[in-house]
């Protein structure tokens, strides 16, 4: 079935390539992680047995998906379930093992549960390297830039009944038609859980973390909007109740640039205060969650430092000014005649 799905595929107009897999070099994959070790030490049931992340696939995929082989060969049609079993690697994998991506002919100890799940008896065979493929991104979310060790196989020699058909289209828009098209020509009583672009497929993971990082966005900003609104309204009732101060100021002589310096001082003490403060704990967060977390993060952020006071200091100014240039027009005729 898995050939008739690739070749019906394929006829698809515009398809350029199109391949099987047990998952994607991203996420999960659908079949257990390849055990490995050289052929002069035995694979050992031990938890610090050397592993990887195998992906069994079909000709084409690493033309399809836009893997490129920098050593030797892809996996092709002599790859079948007759022929000796074949491995492709990744350059930290090929690292990892040989100390070196120089390892086309070269042999490992693999161990793969040819059957579904984890319920198959494992079988040890000898693997010959036949390319090395470069790193790829492993992560769950796309540009996160984690790099692991993978391993494929041909799916006939690793075979998994849950597949993934990746196809690529000289029009991206037409490759999920052509997928269906062709898994429906091909296979009309299969199901499948989704058909999808790769852009929505790499977006599907990040989606929830957009979600939540453009309401907490907004709520920064109506946050900051009801900071303004609230300091506005304290400078405004400040200056009323110091306005015969002030009247008394500029009749003694003081400019209206230096009653708006100090309106603006007033105001701006307790917004200083607070960033201080709220820097201080932001930074002492991050060092919490560095402790905790098993992700790279910087304690100190030079970006946060220098970005997050502008929004808040241009705020502080604009819920200061009106008052302060409000302050600096008093008529002192006025504030002292009801002295």
């Amino acid at each position: 079935m898995a050939r008739d799905i690739v070749d019906a595929v394929r006829r698809q107009p515009g398809v350029e390539a199109v391949s099987i897999s047990t998952g994607m070099p991203f996420g999960s994959t659908m079949t257990p992680r390849l055990l490995f070790s050289t052929t002069d030490k035995p694979i050992t049931s031990s938890p610090n047995q050397e592993s990887a992340d195998l992906l069994a696939v079909t000709p084409e995929f690493f033309r399809a998906v836009g893997i490129s082989i920098v050593q030797g060969r892809g996996l092709d049609d002599r790859d079948d379930a007759s022929a000796p079993a074949a491995v492709v690697l990744n350059e930290l994998l090929a690292l990892k093992i040989f100390g070196t991506t120089k390892v086309i002919g070269r042999q490992i100890l693999a161990q793969v549960d040819t059957r579904l799940g984890n319920l198959g008896e494992l079988q040890t065979r000898t693997a010959t390297v036949v390319g090395v493929a470069e790193n790829t991104d492993t992560s769950n979310f796309p540009g996160a830039g984690q790099r692991g060790v993978m391993a494929y196989m041909p799916l006939a020699q690793a075979y998994s009944p849950w597949m993934t058909v990746v196809a690529r289209a000289k029009d991206p828009s037409t490759a999920v038609s052509a997928l269906r098209a062709g898994i429906r020509e091909a296979a009309p009583d299969l199901g499948v859980e989704s058909i999808a672009s790769g852009h929505t497929t790499l977006a599907g993971p990040v989606v929830f973390l957009r979600a939540a990082g453009l309401i907490a966005v907004s709520l920064g900003a109506l946050t900051l909007l009801l900071a303004m609104v609230g300091l506005y309204g304290v400078q405004s009732q400040i200056v009323a109740h110091r306005t015969r101060e002030i009247g008394v100021r500029i009749s003694l002589g003081a400019t209206a640039a230096q009653v708006r310096t100090m309106v603006l001082k007033d105001g701006y003490t307790p917004v200083l205060q607070g960033l201080a403060i709220g820097l201080f704990i932001g930074i002492a967060g991050r060092a919490i969650v560095r402790a905790t977390m098993t992700m790279p993060v910087e304690v100190i952020d030079p970006w946060m430092l220098l970005l997050v006071p502008v929004p808040l200091l241009l705020a502080a100014f604009c819920a200061c000014y009106l008052p302060a240039r409000r302050a600096s027009r008093v008529d002192p005729n006025v504030t002292l005649r009801h002295l």
